[in-house]
């Protein structure tokens, strides 16, 4: 009667982040969103200016790797490397290279922005990707709908 001989209780809906066969759910990426230590914003995305904020409690940002990629139309034109140093709890305003862009109908622009570990861990990889934003600079490609 029940599950009394069963090794679970029945009350399993299979709805975590990741499922048996160690696929993500499209949850699983809203949650490291949610988790990451390094937001960035920004004012004036045109001019370049980003305001970068370091929500570690122990760890300067200058332990991380650090690029904007410009995105045309959902294609990569450009990528920079830069470097920040952001004591934990603080923030700083830093300006990157971006090109001047001229809108042109039918093309949108997007600044991507990504901090990356410098080193392996016992838990991470280096290379691996903590901190992501991306910011509109013009356009409406993928708003209007094609005719």
């Amino acid at each position: 009667m029940g599950s009394y001989n069963l090794r679970n209780d029945e009350n399993f809906c299979a709805n975590g982040l990741i499922a048996a066969n160690r696929t993500p759910h499209p949850g699983l990426f809203e949650v490291k969103k949610v988790y990451q230590s390094i937001y960035f914003s920004s004012a004036s995305i045109a001019a370049g200016v980003v305001t970068v904020k370091n929500l570690f409690d122990f760890t300067n940002l200058d332990q991380y790797n650090f690029k904007w990629q410009l995105i045309r139309n959902g294609e990569k034109i450009k990528e920079e490397s830069f470097n920040v140093e952001v004591a934990p709890h603080q923030q700083k305003d830093i300006t990157l290279a971006i090109p001047m862009i001229k809108s042109v109908a039918g093309t949108e622009f997007y600044v991507t922005i990504i901090a990356t570990t410098k080193k392996a861990t016992d838990l991470v990889a280096a290379d691996h990707e903590i901190a992501t934003e991306q910011f509109k600079l013009s356009g409406d490609y993928f708003a209007k709908s094609k005719q």
